[in-house]
């Protein structure tokens, strides 16, 4: 799975929360990517897609959501 690499990245990074679960997170990525893909009328805007990735998978990932980057 693509995201598993990246997350571990991140990990050795210090950026994920330390109770994360990769390979879930991978999987969960993976069905957030296809639904936004699958149904591309569920946000009206790529600004709108930022800001809603943003505002809910960041947070779910990272130790400390970056504000305003």
């Amino acid at each position: 799975m693509r995201w598993i690499p990246l997350l571990e990245y991140a990990r050795e990074r210090g950026e994920l929360r330390d109770d994360l679960d990769v390979e879930k997170a991978a999987r969960w990525l993976a069905f957030v990517q296809f639904s936004y893909l699958a149904l591309p009328e569920m946000v009206s805007s790529p600004a709108d897609l930022e800001a809603e990735l943003r505002a809910f998978v960041l947070p779910a990932l990272l130790t400390e959501p970056r504000r305003g980057s």
